[in-house]
């Protein structure tokens, strides 16, 4: 599951989601229509497209916006 937050300050009021996402080809349709936020919490294993190949290609879009991954593996394959 993809998270993606809006912050305004550093207030968690003023924190919103603006879009979820299942997987990584759903997260990139939705950045298409509004890619106007300040950061994605995305998963590395994720069905269709994952984490590590859905963030090449956000950064590749748009360069501005900030990923933070999340895992639960503990091998160094998926972690860098």
């Amino acid at each position: 599951m993809i998270t993606v937050f809006l912050f305004r300050q550093l207030n968690f009021d003023d924190v919103r989601v603006k879009h979820t996402a299942l997987n990584g080809s759903e997260l990139l349709a939705k950045l298409e229509d509004n890619h106007n936020l300040d950061v994605i919490l995305i998963d590395i294993e994720m069905p269709v497209l994952n984490g590590i190949e859905t963030t090449q290609m956000v950064k590749q879009k748009y360069p501005q916006l900030k990923i933070i991954m999340l895992t639960a593996f503990d091998n160094d394959e998926n972690i860098f």
